[in-house]
């Protein structure tokens, strides 16, 4: 019997996006707001993760640029 394959690093995010995805569209059934599609929880999910990315990265950036000023005031 063949050993099973390995699931790519780019199969496990796209499968949790989808659990994600998929427990919003859940919650907002429950929680009363019903007309949540999969496909707008998707989108919601994937900006939401687009926007803490930008902000991870302006943030690194900023201390970059800090740094960098302290350094050379000394």
């Amino acid at each position: 019997m063949p050993a099973p394959e390995k699931t790519t690093t780019t199969e496990e995010q796209a499968r949790a996006i989808m659990c994600a995805a998929q427990r919003a569209v859940e919650e907002a059934k429950r929680g009363g707001a019903g007309g949540m599609s999969l496909k707008k929880s998707l989108e919601w999910f994937l900006e939401g993760r687009k926007n803490k990315a930008a902000a991870a990265a302006a943030g690194i950036e900023q201390r970059r640029l800090e740094d960098d000023s302290l350094s050379s005031s000394n």
